[in-house]
Order: structure tokens, then sequence, then C-alpha cells
């Protein structure tokens, strides 16, 4: 969501025919709307960079334990002598 200005807010309410407190409160709650889908996003985001860095540390994982399978199946392979 873009970020509205107060200016922005206050020609908005005043559009709606508020003044003094109901134009106070009217840009408070939206500015905490505002923050709180920001706050939302933010969560969002550290969640979805948090998931990419388990996919990632699997996928070490899996290399690993793939270098580990082929090293033991050469290792394999020396020992067996023709014959």
């Amino acid at each position: 969501m873009l970020s509205t200005s107060t200016q922005q807010l206050k020609e908005v309410s005043v559009s709606m025919g508020l003044d003094g407190a109901d134009l106070l409160n009217f840009i408070r709650e939206q500015q905490k709307l505002e923050r709180e889908e920001k706050d939302k996003e933010k969560d969002r985001q550290r969640e979805e960079k948090e998931k990419e860095e388990v996919r990632k540390e699997k996928r070490r994982a899996d290399k690993g334990k793939e270098k580990s399978v082929r090293a033991e199946r050469s290792r394999e392979k020396d020992q067996v002598t023709p014959g």
C-alpha cells in the first residue's frame, strides 16, 4: 500500500465533511491502518526470506549427501577387483 501523506488524508477527510476531533481521529486511524499494513508486509517478506533460507540449506544438505554417496560408490568400485 502506498503511504498517504497527512495532507492527502486531511483533504479526503475534509471532502467527507469531517473537521475538528473527527478529522484528527480519521487521520490517526488511517495512519494506524497503513502502519499495520506495512508491518504485515514486512512480516510476510521476513517469513518468505526465512523459507528461502531453509530451501537453500536443504539443497546444500542434499548436495552434500549426493557427494558422499558418489564418494562411497567410488570407494566400493575401487575395492572390487576383476577376476
